[in-house]
């Protein structure tokens, strides 16, 4: 039997921006939870929930993409390497829209199958950050030093490990392209998304795009760091 790890809902155009993606994807979670509470069931399994803790990261990831890359959300994906039970299935399919504060969106179900199917999976060499990776865990010393164990570029390589995947090259960029402009880390709205993920990043975190260069194709999905559960710190193929 075929496990379903990826459910897709195609946005309504014009999707909001994806700067809100953090948002966004904490919004649908919500909508999915109120669908699956309507259901009979008023939890989530809990492979599928997490803890936040759990060190290999199976558990759900809520992703905005932006496929034609005119900075506008056009398809939210849930990718669960830990499986989407039927119950979850059942509730998604019934979530037609999600809002929250500075943007609304219209949801129709799309696709479900396997993650590795997905445009998300590569395999590829190179890999581009679509949303900005944000630190953690926190990088000063009391004194205000940066400590070299958790430096950005630590923590983005202890992620990759974290789930199998082997050391790029990491080439960090000021900025990347939004829509019609270049933009910095800094627009994306980060802290304080909806119910869901409650946890701010630590005071010392800093945002960053990075592009990847592994020495063979890897296979995805690659989403890292601080809300990498809910659409940050995404990366795409990008040969």
């Amino acid at each position: 039997m075929t496990v379903v790890t990826a459910w897709a809902w195609q946005v309504s155009y014009p999707g909001p921006s994806l700067v809100f993606a953090h948002h966004i994807a904490a919004a649908v979670r919500d909508a999915l939870f109120e669908a699956h509470s309507a259901l009979g069931f008023p939890q989530f399994p809990a492979d599928f929930h997490g803890p936040a803790t759990r060190q290999d990261h199976a558990h759900a990831h809520y992703l905005c993409l932006d496929w034609d890359e005119d900075g506008l959300v056009d398809e939210v994906m849930i990718v669960a390497a830990c499986g989407l039970a039927p119950s979850v299935i059942a509730a998604a399919a019934l979530v037609r829209s999600a809002s929250g504060n500075g943007f609304s969106l219209a949801l129709a179900p799309m696709s479900m199958g396997a993650a590795k199917d997905t445009p998300l999976a590569g395999p590829s060499v190179l890999w581009r950050a679509l949303t900005p990776f944000v630190t953690s865990r926190h990088r000063l010393s009391s004194t205000g030093k940066e400590r070299s164990r958790v430096s950005p570029e630590r923590q983005l390589l202890q992620d990759l490990q974290a789930r199998g995947i082997p050391p790029p090259e990491v080439a960090w960029q000021p900025h990347a392209w939004l829509g019609d402009r270049f933009v910095t880390p800094d627009v994306f709205a980060i802290a304080g998304a909806a119910r869901k993920p409650s946890r701010a990043p630590p005071a010392d975190a800093v945002a960053a795009f990075a592009i990847l260069q592994f020495e063979a194709p890897v296979q995805g999905p690659i989403a890292l760091g601080y809300g990498s559960h809910f659409g940050l710190g995404l990366f795409t193929p990008f040969d």
